[in-house]
């Protein structure tokens, strides 16, 4: 690996590990029931993985309830979250087993992304309530994709010695419209979770299964 790739890896690891050290040190958890709900759905949707078109690692569907979580839950819960969705989504059943400083990586970049996602969001849309929820969603979903994929593609940049917009685009075109269709989700999971209790949010993952091996087949012909 490059030096540049592993300074950029290493920057993220810390950022990564400072925002999660900071989230589970002022925790705060108000519905322990909601909350434990939104984490068991990430984590079983973070193992609906598609490989992506000139990467070796994936996008699953655990994002969706990240972009859940900055709309219902607090930054400590969101992050926590994201962290937990990294980590299932990096070990469950790996085509190759990743390295300690992959799945650090990993972990620490989709924590910091969420992070980042939670205070820009929120500073845009401050009033949480009714339709606004949606004008979250969408500035959310915008941040997380354009944060996450950026720190991805930027490894990949640095260690392949290309361009970052060509990498960019290369390797993340295919996934934007899945991130769209997940807020639409997400909204849902969102309402569902203060209005109708979390079982109905529950019921939602079989319809997220059906959008991912629709969106698995759509990659694996056009790619």
């Amino acid at each position: 690996m490059q030096k540049p790739a592993i300074a950029h890896v290493i920057l993220v690891a810390i950022a990564g590990l400072i925002v999660l050290g900071a989230a589970l040190a002022h925790w705060e958890n108000h519905d322990p029931q909601l909350y434990a709900s939104y984490v068991a759905m990430a984590l079983v949707a973070s193992v609906l993985k598609v490989k992506l078109p000139g990467l070796t690692g994936t996008v699953s569907g655990g994002f969706v309830f990240v972009l859940a979580a900055i709309a219902s839950l607090s930054w400590h819960e969101t992050v926590v979250l994201a962290g937990a969705s990294a980590l299932v989504q990096c070990l469950w059943k790996p085509k190759k087993r990743p390295t300690v400083v992959q799945a650090v990586f990993n972990v620490c970049c989709l924590s910091l992304s969420a992070w980042l996602s939670y205070f820009g969001a929120h500073l845009v849309v401050q009033d949480t309530s009714g339709k606004s929820i949606l004008l979250l969603l969408l500035v959310s979903v915008v941040l997380l994709f354009t944060i996450n994929t950026l720190l991805v593609s930027l490894v990949v940049s640095l260690m392949e010695g290309k361009g970052l917009p060509g990498v960019w685009r290369l390797c993340h075109f295919w996934s934007f419209p899945y991130y769209l269709i997940g807020a639409v989700v997400a909204g849902v999971v969102s309402l569902a979770g203060s209005t109708a209790g979390w079982l109905l949010a529950l019921i939602l993952l079989p319809l997220l299964y059906l959008i991912h091996v629709y969106y698995r087949a759509y990659v694996e012909r056009f790619g």
